[in-house]
């Protein structure tokens, strides 16, 4: 089965308790605590299919807004316990975590160098076994870190990210999006270009039979102009297992025909229910939050629309959509509605998270309804589905205090009431009045879903296994 994921990676917080008859309420297990000391940032975290857990998190030990620390990880097994913490880079930032349905196990993350020469590195943990020496994939002038991070059913790990290409002054900055595999059982390294060319962070996703989904944005850019111009679009990419080439789809249009609108933040997405692209269709009124499904052909249908959203005011915004596709035939799309002080400064002065659920057969998604009940700011919400069901999660402020909530719809049911599965603690001063200052992290595969986040300074973790 394919694998879902989604992360949210912001900023730090100081702790206070937590709650574990909440936890079982919403449907995980007891939280565990399972980083030790220093400070632990940009948590992420992974199951595979049989179960297999991977927590990941990059560990500061003195002032929490330093770009790089130590990388850090755990294996464990839903149900059981997690093993020793391993130390897999003694200078790195930007983790991402992955496990595939063999139970593979892989980390990505990057290093920065002299006159920012980025390198990017994968450590491996093949089934029954604890992570290896570091794989350098690559490096050099404008190589990002990481963008995705999948495991395929062979074993063989697959790795994503921008390189920029130098241009002389008077052409427009270029990127192109670069990939890296390296083969089950040996330690071999074979590097390409995905095919895309443009602007933008691309995203990766697993679909059921393996093949790797990489979505960016490309900008169609002016002749002669020094800066990105033109109808931001969606590009996607395919990798099928045992392949080295990426095979090109036809670009994805926000809305087909309409030349003003445009395709952004765009998300490869994918789960037990199959796979697409979500983004926000912008640059026309009502703005929609969109998904474009992978059809059986292999080719992505018309996008069709979880939500429309008005901003012409200008007192209201929305972050998201993160999207799942649990194995009931259902589309899920879970977004943040914000209501904004001033057209002008556009501070968050409350905000919604929403959901809107597209059931089985159905030809549109229903109206959106509110899952976050209490007051205050929540964050953007992170969202994943197993064993057909979800799992929607996100932080929510009321000044200083932060508390994070989660949403579980069971298979061919409805969402239930929100529930702290944390306790409340506080941020760091400098934060107050902030929304989005909780980490978040969730993943699921098969019929396992874990959940993680940073309580304090440290990161929790719980899962949930369906029946």
């Amino acid at each position: 089965m394919g694998t879902t994921r989604s992360i949210l990676t912001l900023a730090v917080a100081t702790s206070l308790a937590a709650s574990s008859p909440a936890l079982a309420a919403a449907g995980l297990s007891t939280a565990r605590t399972i980083s030790g000391t220093g400070s632990a940032e940009q948590p992420q975290v992974a199951v595979g299919a049989a179960g297999r857990t991977l927590a990941v998190w990059n560990r500061q030990g003195g002032r929490f807004d330093l770009p790089k620390g130590q990388i850090d990880a755990r294996l464990g097994q839903t149900g059981g316990s997690w093993g020793a913490t391993q130390t897999l880079s003694t200078s790195g930032s930007g983790p991402l975590a992955a496990v595939g349905s063999d139970s593979v196990a892989a980390v990505a993350w990057a290093t920065l160098g002299a006159k920012r020469s980025n390198t990017i590195y994968v450590s491996i943990a093949r089934a029954g076994h604890s992570f290896g020496r570091a794989v350098r994939v690559t490096s050099g002038v404008g190589v990002g870190g990481p963008t995705g991070l999948e495991v395929q059913p062979d074993g063989r790990v697959v790795v994503v990210w921008v390189r920029g290409i130098p241009t002389p002054a008077a052409q427009p900055y270029r990127e192109n999006v670069d990939f890296g595999l390296i083969a089950p059982g040996a330690q071999t390294l074979h590097t390409g270009l995905a095919g895309i060319a443009g602007r933008g962070s691309p995203t990766a996703a697993l679909t059921a039979d393996g093949t790797v989904l990489v979505a960016s944005p490309t900008v169609l850019q002016l002749p002669g102009s020094g800066a990105p111009d033109g109808n931001q679009q969606g590009q996607v990419v395919t990798l099928s297992p045992g392949a080295q080439v990426f095979t090109s789809l036809p670009e994805i249009f926000a809305v087909p025909g309409d030349a003003n609108a445009e395709a952004d933040g765009l998300a490869a997405v994918a789960g037990p229910g199959g796979a697409g692209v979500a983004f926000s269709a912008e640059g026309i009124q009502p703005n929609l939050l969109e998904l474009a499904p992978m059809l059986p052909s292999g080719f992505f249908g018309p996008p069709v629309a979880a939500a429309s959203i008005d901003i012409s005011s200008g007192l209201v915004g929305y972050a998201g959509p993160v999207l799942a596709l649990p194995g009931d035939g259902a589309q899920i799309a879970a977004f943040e509605l914000e209501q904004l002080d001033s057209p002008t400064d556009e501070a968050v002065v409350s905000a919604q998270i929403m959901a809107a659920v597209r059931p089985s057969g159905a030809a549109a998604f229903a109206a959106p309804t509110r899952l976050s009940g209490p007051p205050g700011v929540p964050s953007a919400p992170v969202s994943a589905s197993a064993g057909g069901s979800t799992v929607v999660l996100w932080g929510q402020s009321t000044g200083c205090h932060q508390q994070v909530y989660a949403s579980v719809r069971p298979a061919g049911g409805a969402f239930g009431p929100a529930r702290a599965v944390a306790g409340a603690f506080t941020t760091q001063q400098l934060l107050c009045g902030h929304a989005n200052n909780t980490q978040l992290g969730v993943s699921g595969a098969g019929s396992h879903t874990i959940a993680g986040w940073l309580q304090g300074s440290k990161l929790d973790v719980a899962t949930l296994s369906a029946q």
